[in-house]
């Protein structure tokens, strides 16, 4: 509204002011003092040059404009000043001759500070810039380029730059707003054609007016002279315009349009002014003349004196057509003193005649040349045409010029009646009036008239001083004198009169004659100095208004008063001034109907009144009020939407287009609309409804608009809603405690195998449907057997997973019409339970070779029970099966292990469970294998002095894998310390399993036999009593008689024992083809020896426990013998260097124990090892032997 308002402002400023700016003649003032006698002067074309300066104070009055438009304002008025200054004087082709143009540019800023527009104070501003191109020959206007910027500010930060507009206006022909030479009472028109061309932008006009070409005729009269002034005795404040000419426009139908003054001490206007219809007030009044190369000047008073002056004298200024002319150019200085040796030149540009010459001594050229027959546009009833003759410096830039007048019947001296100058000011109740010669003398009985008779002497010479005689209306002869008039000068002569109220129709004849007597004998045509005036004296017109009945607002209403007529005859035409409301203030708009009739409408209700002017073709006025009674319009509300039909829930949008045509707002008016049962998203006060129905079938929606009258209008829109699919499937998960399970980023569900859980789903339908809905799940999408269905408006499955990994669980809602929501699918994630190993028992140590029975405890979740791997890992530092790891080989399946070791120490045992997804729970138990000493039989031959006798172990229980490296040593006499030890119970006399024995001697002998395998510390011992019986002697009996008897020394014994029992050992290896290195032979699993596969004895479950004792062996060939095996404490520390290991342990290589040996072993196989790897450890043998 605000920009609006501007808007308004603007155009009519811009149309106003610009109209009265181009056309250059504006108002006349409506004061005329009417005398017998007036003052007569001229004013002949003026000079410009450039930097000529003018600045005008100039004001806009636009209140009435505002109050007339509508918009609520309060401007007041608004001022500026105005400078207009020359900038250049050019030579352009007007109408195909060169012609002399003053460029002039025009610059203004007014501004209005504290202004109101619709309720916002701010300021308005706008530059005024425009570039005027007028001919110098008669100032007549060639061209206009009009630059404004406008702009309102408020509240000190809305700034609106409304336009920035270029309106260019040209003329063909030049508009002659003056026709030179100025005469008091003279008349003219001007014809020409106006083109305007708009450009720039506006985001408020928008578009902007169309370029226009129109043909004009404008009319002109001079109707004062002396100083400025108007009827409330205010002025200009340049003081120096005393001689001036009131310059009066006209209108088609003869009604003052326009008024300016020229000032020819100014050399332009003095004072424009203008009062519009449209109610805008307009003010241009001169401040200041600064004329360029000049002296003696005052800005505010004087024009002062030109430093070089150029004065063009025409021999004749008024002269026939086609007649030689002879003109003068005088220069001359500030002083009045000529100027010689000025180069000048002589334009008669309308008939396109150019001289030049060089003034003389006396500051004169004289210039000879033909006057033509040209017309002008300025057109009179007396003379042909006039034209301006131009002298022009150009090389200095000074002009000067004079008026030619042609009349085409010149004569010496004629006084003539000018009736068609006749002026008769009206005053009908107060209405003042001018009328003339284009409106016509039309008046009403009771008018009061003025009359101005003016006579002119349209000759050459002086006339002689006579009288006027007026004969009045009512048959009274007046006599006014007439002075001596010179060529072309007017006298008028003025009386009143009052129309009789009981004047009849018709015409009063009013007649006056210039020198009756024929004073002026010379008079060329005494028949003009009679002058016949008609006043036409009517009757008002009659308003006759058809009937009407109330209307609607915004609708038509046909209002005819095209039955009003005229009594006195003649067309009539109307004005309809039409009341209105507008923003609850009542205005009023006024209609010009040349058939008085018209289509009338009202934007809001009320009653209004009409008033109708009905104008008559004298343009007497009558006029006549009625009442309009305008009703209410309810507001237009209709529902619009895309969808008549759309599943149930599904949202639907309503837009309300709606519009109260009679609303004082913008269109399309304030109408609210409100949803009464709709509930829409937007609320209940909303044009947009977004909704929907949550059953199936019809439903209608109602919105109602109410006008800014308080009316109710609704409207419906109906909506079928169909079956909706089940959608907006919602799962979640819970555990069996109620606790909900958040997916995590991936939207993933995060369970455990086996472990139970709730699913529960929602889902959106129909509220008619819900309860019917029937819930399909597939908890697994790879179980293809696996489903659970459920019905209702909820559903809730209870279960759990047996397969680890992730599994998609599938949901289908189905409703009862068959509709499916498709599947949703829900990622559940199952981890994989490890199973659990609950217990594993622990073993007492065990012998070699003695079976342990070890069962397990373990568990997994159900699914996985049934197909848990248990596995025993016998020996973790092999990885028999060469996969994993060497500690998850199954050597033997099942919870239950059964098994024996062949060899003591600590034996690692690893049970492990291993569930169908691989993941496996272990526990680990120590067996600790005791070695149990061999426990050997003796069996023994019949023994005789001097007779080998053969001892052999006939039988040895050991472990499996003891059996093949055992170490047999015989002592053949336990009282005899054969070895020097001190121990006469543990010499090696005979080593093998079989040996042979000669004892020279009879008697009985305690042979003893120790049987040796890893622990060597333990060895085990079997002792047989031999009886030795008396030798019949031989060579063998004799020799070891003779080497080991009583004389023989201790050494030499010793060495035929070792001797022997080399021989011995050598012989049992081999007879029996064993090695004594584990790696030389096959595993005695493989072979067992067959004496040792008695009945009652098992290789594989053998008795271990110890100590033991064995019943004496007796039997046919067998010694009775006793075996014992010995507790390893009861040797600790017996040293049995003769055959095995050292009692102390060997020095441990630099590169530490071998890998894998512990410092037990390390004390009796050291030794071995260090031999077999002296090479690489650099320790030497230490004397002791090995056998």
């Amino acid at each position: 509204m605000r920009a609006r308002a501007i808007v308004i402002l603007l155009m009519f400023l811009m149309s106003s002011w610009f109209a009265f700016l181009v056309e250059s003649q504006s108002l006349s003032s409506t004061e005329e003092s009417f005398a017998a006698e007036r003052s007569i002067t001229v004013a002949d074309i003026p000079d410009w040059r450039v930097n000529d300066r003018w600045v005008y104070a100039g004001s806009f009055d636009p209140q009435g404009l505002i109050t007339q438009s509508g918009v609520s304002a309060n401007i007041g008025i608004i001022t500026g000043d105005s400078t207009n200054t020359v900038t250049e004087i050019l030579t352009v082709s007007i109408e195909n001759q060169s012609t002399m143009v003053y460029k002039v540019v025009v610059s203004a800023d007014f501004d209005k500070s504290g202004i109101t527009l619709d309720g916002y104070n701010g300021d308005l501003e706008i530059d005024y810039d425009a570039v005027e191109y007028w001919r110098a020959s008669d100032l007549g206007l060639i061209q206009r380029d009009l630059s404004l910027v406008v702009k309102f500010d408020a509240f000190g930060f809305i700034n609106i730059d409304i336009a920035d507009i270029t309106i260019s206006t040209s003329y063909a022909p030049p508009q002659e707003g003056y026709d030179f030479p100025l005469r008091n009472g003279e008349t003219w028109l001007s014809d020409s054609t106006t083109d305007v061309v708009w450009s720039g932008s506006s985001d408020y006009i928008n578009p902007f007016p169309a370029d226009t070409s129109t043909a004009t005729t404008d009319y002109f009269e001079v109707t004062n002279s002396g100083t400025p002034i108007n009827s409330q005795g205010q002025g200009i404040s340049y003081t120096g315009c005393s001689d001036s000419f009131e310059v009066t426009s006209y209108d088609a139908n003869g009604l003052v349009d326009g008024y300016n003054w020229f000032c020819p001490a100014a050399r332009s206007f003095a004072w424009w002014h203008t009062e519009e219809d449209i109610g805008l007030t307009i003010d241009f009044r001169l401040k200041s003349y600064s004329p360029a190369a000049s002296t003696g000047v005052v800005a505010n008073s004087d024009p002062g004196q030109r430093d070089v002056a150029i004065n063009v004298e025409l021999k004749n200024p008024l002269t026939a057509l086609n007649a030689t002319q002879e003109a003068w150019v005088n220069i001359t200085d500030s002083s009045g003193s000529p100027l010689s040796g000025e180069s000048v030149e002589l334009r008669h540009e309308r008939e396109g005649i150019t001289l030049t010459g060089t003034t003389a001594a006396n500051g004169s050229v004289w210039f000879e040349f033909d006057s033509g027959d040209a017309f002008d546009p300025s057109s009179t009833t007396y003379d042909w045409a006039s034209h301006g003759i131009v002298a022009w410096q150009s090389s200095d830039g000074r002009l000067g010029a004079a008026t030619m007048t042609l009349d085409d019947n010149l004569v010496g001296l004629d006084l003539v009646a000018m009736t068609d100058r006749v002026s008769i000011v009206r005053n009908r109740s107060g209405d003042v009036r001018p009328l003339n010669d284009i409106s016509g003398y039309n008046v009403l009985p009771g008018d009061n008239l003025s009359f101005e008779l003016p006579v002119m002497n349209r000759g050459i010479i002086l006339s002689t001083p006579t009288t006027v005689e007026v004969q009045q209306p009512d048959g009274q002869l007046i006599s006014f004198n007439v002075p001596a008039l010179s060529t072309y000068e007017e006298f008028r002569v003025g009386f009143e009169w009052s129309v009789p109220s009981d004047s009849t129709i018709g015409d009063v004849i009013i007649t006056y004659e210039v020198d009756p007597n024929l004073i002026n004998s010379a008079d060329a045509d005494p028949s003009n100095n009679i002058g016949d005036i008609s006043v036409f004296v009517g009757t008002l017109p009659e308003v006759v208004i058809s009937a009407f009945a109330p209307i609607y607002s915004m609708s038509d209403l046909n209002f005819n008063a095209d039955q009003s007529f005229d009594l006195d005859g003649g067309d009539v035409s109307c004005v309809f001034n039409v009341e209105y409301e507008l923003e609850e203030e009542l205005k009023w708009q006024s209609i010009e109907s040349p058939d008085c009739h018209t289509n009338l409408s009202w934007v809001d209700d009320g009653i209004f009144e009409v008033i109708v002017t009905v104008i008559d073709e004298e343009q007497d006025r009558a006029s006549s009020s009625v009442e309009v009674t305008v009703l209410n319009r309810p507001a237009t509300v209709i529902i619009s939407s895309l969808l008549t039909e759309t599943p149930a829930l599904s949202m639907v949008t309503m837009e309300v287009f709606a519009n109260d045509t009679d609303s004082e707002d913008d269109w399309p008016g304030l109408v609210d609309i409100y949803w009464p049962t709709a509930n829409c998203l937007e609320g209940y006060f909303t044009r947009t409804c977004t909704t929907t129905s949550n059953v199936e079938g019809l439903k209608s929606f109602t919105a109602i608009g109410t006008d800014d009258d308080g009316e109710l209008t609704p409207a419906i829109w109906n909506i079928t809603f169909t079956n909706a699919i089940p959608r907006d499937v919602n799962v979640t998960l819970w555990s069996a405690l109620g606790q909900g399970i958040e997916a995590d980023q991936q939207g993933t569900f995060q369970v455990l195998e086996d472990e139970v859980m709730w699913l529960r789903a929602e889902a959106v339908d129909s509220l008619d449907d819900l309860s019917t809905l029937e819930w399909r799940w597939r908890p697994d999408d790879q179980n293809t057997t696996w489903f659970v269905r459920t019905e209702g408006d909820t559903s809730a499955i209870e279960l759990a997973w047996p397969r680890s990994g992730r599994n998609i669980v599938r949901l289908e809602v189905v409703d009862n019409d068959g509709a499916s929501s498709g599947f949703i699918e829900t990622w559940v994630q199952v981890e994989n339970v490890a199973p659990v190993i609950d217990w594993l028992p622990t073993s007492l140590p065990v012998a070699e070779s003695q079976s342990v029975q070890l069962t397990g405890q373990y568990h997994d979740t159900a699914s996985d029970n049934l197909t848990l791997i248990a596995c025993w890992d016998v020996d973790p530092g092999i990885n028999q099966d060469g996969v994993g790891s060497a500690d998850d080989d199954c050597d033997v399946f099942g919870d239950t292990l059964v098994w024996a070791w062949e060899q003591d120490g600590i034996h690692q045992v690893i049970f492990h469970v291993t569930d169908n997804d691989g993941a496996r729970a272990y526990r680990t138990t120590n067996i600790t294998v005791v070695n149990q000493p061999p426990r050997p039989t003796i069996k023994v031959c019949s023994a005789s002095a001097g007779s080998a006798c053969e001892l052999t172990v006939s039988r040895i229980l050991d472990s499996a894998a003891d059996l093949p490296y055992l170490t047999y040593t015989w002592d053949i006499d336990a009282t005899v310390d054969s070895d020097g030890d001190g121990d006469a119970t543990n010499d090696a006399d005979h080593v093998g399993r079989t040996v042979s024995q000669t004892w020279e001697f009879s008697g009985s002998y305690e042979v003893t036999v120790r049987v040796l395998d890893e622990d060597v510390s333990r060895p085990g011992t079997a002792s047989v009593i031999v009886e030795v019986s008396s030798s019949q002697g031989g060579l063998i009996g004799d020799v070891i008689g003779s080497v080991i008897g009583e004389e023989a020394g201790v050494m030499t014994k010793i060495l035929v024992l070792f001797l022997i029992g080399l021989v011995g050992i050598v012989t049992y290896r081999t007879l029996s083809g064993k090695s004594k290195r584990p790696d030389e032979e096959s595993a005695p699993w493989d072979e067992p020896p067959t004496d040792l596969m008695s009945d009652d004895v098992s290789p594989q479950m053998l008795d271990l426990t110890f100590p033991a004792a064995a019943s004496p062996v007796i039997g046919a060939g067998i010694s009775t013998s006793t075996v014992t095996t010995t507790d390893p404490s009861s040797i600790a520390g017996t040293a049995i260097t003769d055959f095995a290991v050292a009692a102390h342990a060997p020095p441990v290589p630099a590169t530490g124990l071998p890998q894998g040996w512990t410092m037990e072993q390390w004390k009796y196989y050291g030794k071995s090892w260090l031999e077999d790897n002296a090479a690489q450890t650099g320790i030497a043998d230490d004397g002791e032997l090995d056998i």
